[in-house]
């Protein structure tokens, strides 16, 4: 992977999950509600972004490494808390995604309804 394309594929994810908050000439603005949600999501957003693009490239046994690199990193840097939760032993950052409505990082697999075979 080439560095540059990692930050334009962060940058190309950060502005699909900031298209919410577009407003073209003749719509309604934001309210001061999305504005504040706004905010909230800005970090947790461009977290989401940066796992899924430059730490994507990471695979396998990489991908506990970087976690808990990324971690550390997080908290030295004072944006820990925007971070995905780390207390649920086996799940990593790669386990996350941003729920925007709901202002929390939430399990992939919950976003999902259980899949239940067709007996017939």
């Amino acid at each position: 992977t080439v560095d540059t394309c990692l930050v334009m594929g962060l940058f190309n994810i950060m502005s699909s999950l900031l298209k919410r908050y577009e407003r073209n000439e003749g719509e309604e603005p934001l309210t001061p509600e999305d504005i504040e949600g706004a905010h909230q999501c800005a970090m947790p957003m461009w977290i989401f972004s940066f796992i899924w693009s430059v730490c994507a490239t990471t695979t396998g046994p990489g991908r506990p490494k970087l976690d808990e690199f990324f971690r550390k990193k997080a908290e030295e840097s004072g944006f820990a808390e925007h971070m995905p939760p780390a207390e649920k032993g086996d799940s990593s950052m790669y386990e996350y995604c941003f729920d925007q409505d709901e202002l929390m990082w939430k399990e992939w697999m919950q976003t999902i309804p259980a899949y239940k075979p067709n007996p017939e």
